[in-house]
Formats: C-alpha cells, sequence, structure tokens
C-alpha cells in the first residue's frame, strides 16, 4: 500500500473508533432514555466473523430483549445505536426474568 493510502485507511479507523467511544458514553444509553426506556444491560456473543448482542431493559413496565447482530463487535455497537435512535429495536419478553 502507498502511504497515502496508509494514511487514509487509518483516518477512517480512527474515525470508526471516535463513533463506538460516543455510542458507548452516551450515545446508546441517551437514546433509549429519550424514549422513556431504561437499559439494565447489554451481553455480547462473538466470533471471528459474527457478533451478536443481547440487550435487556425495562419497557412499558416489563422486563423484554432485543437482539443486534452484525460482523464485528464495532458494527454491531453501532447498530445498536442506530436502531436504539430510530424505534427500530424489536422487543420481545425476557423469558429469564419475570416481572
Amino acid at each position: 500500500m502507498s502511504r497515502q493510502l496508509d494514511i487514509k485507511v487509518e483516518e477512517r479507523e480512527t474515525a470508526r473508533r471516535d463513533e463506538l467511544i460516543k455510542a458507548l458514553e452516551f450515545g446508546i444509553v441517551g437514546a433509549f432514555e429519550s424514549q422513556g426506556l431504561e437499559l439494565l444491560g447489554i451481553a455480547i456473543k462473538f466470533d471471528a466473523y459474527n457478533c451478536l448482542l443481547t440487550v435487556k431493559a425495562h419497557v412499558a413496565g416489563k422486563y423484554q430483549v432485543a437482539f443486534v447482530g452484525s460482523d464485528t463487535v464495532v458494527n454491531c455497537f453501532l447498530k445498536l445505536q442506530s436502531e436504539a435512535r430510530s424505534n427500530r429495536l424489536r422487543w420481545r419478553p425476557d423469558k429469564y426474568r419475570s416481572d
């Protein structure tokens, strides 16, 4: 790779890391709070090819879960932030926790 191409790749990677930090610091929680949801936790499962987040929240007085999948950990968290902001998470009852 040429030096200029290396610089462009480094700049994109730095921008992605910055987006991830912002999402983790306040983007995800802020998206939940703005909708009146209480984020209880996020479980992560990943391997070399896939990532799956299990998001637990208190939604409308009930314990619910939503799942977000992607190809990398970074993409998974950024997708979670995007879907939470646009209210596109599909909530299901948490069968391991009762009200």
